[in-house]
């Protein structure tokens, strides 16, 4: 509505009824642009599941991890061994945001069993975490770190890895303490405890690029 129209539709009235129809415009209006800026949740609950993990070492003892994956991070030296770096690769499936998914929030969710006096750190990966035991490879962009572990699950901002659609990879490597950290996998028996990506965004008008 034009302001000419407004001031038509007030004109005859008085000014507690002018005050009450200008009050209620401006509510519609308001309501319209936070409408378009309220971002969309995906609660805990409904977050990605993780569609593979492993670890990444060249430790033989590490054995074959195929059967039933393991999580586990360690610098070198871990427990001794100078080449005994072990970082945990966990990889998602995102398929359900929207061609007009804007400003796309994501955080990496991992649980443990202990407090550690050690820096975690996520990063974009390359390492195939479907495979039962892959080798460390150069880690990509550092996208965010902790700088203590805590009992339960820890969190991490991924958000530059999700662009849209599309599978992603994060790792996650330890410095500071050099005795492993072990995390829960996809596989444990309790669901509640597998690694979980935790997405968000605002509605858009464009088309989001797919990964």
């Amino acid at each position: 509505m034009t302001r000419r129209g407004v001031h038509r539709l007030t004109r005859y009235t008085g000014s507690r009824r002018r005050a009450a129809i200008l009050g209620v415009l401006s509510v519609g209006v308001v309501a319209g642009l936070v409408a378009t800026m309220m971002p969309l949740l995906a609660d805990d609950d409904a977050a990605l599941v993780a569609v593979a993990d492993t670890t990444a070492t060249t430790v033989p003892q590490d054995g074959d991890n195929g059967a039933k994956t393991t999580l586990a991070t360690c610098p070198a030296p871990c427990d001794g061994n100078p080449r005994g770096t072990r970082d945990a690769v966990i990889r998602f499936a995102v398929t359900d945001l929207p061609a007009t998914a804007v400003n796309i929030r994501a955080t990496l969710r991992v649980h443990t069993w202990r407090d550690a006096a050690a820096a975690v750190t996520a990063y974009a990966s390359t390492v195939d975490a479907g495979e039962s035991r892959p080798a460390p490879v150069e880690l990509g962009d550092v996208l965010d770190s902790v700088s203590t572990v805590t009992r339960g699950f820890n969190e991490w901002d991924v958000s530059g890895l999700v662009r849209g659609n599309g599978t992603v990879t994060v790792a996650l490597a330890q410095s500071g303490l050099d005795t492993r950290i072990y995390w829960a996998s996809r596989e444990n028996r309790d669901p509640g405890l597998h690694p979980r990506l935790v997405l968000s965004y605002d509605v858009g008008t464009g088309a989001s690029p797919t990964v």
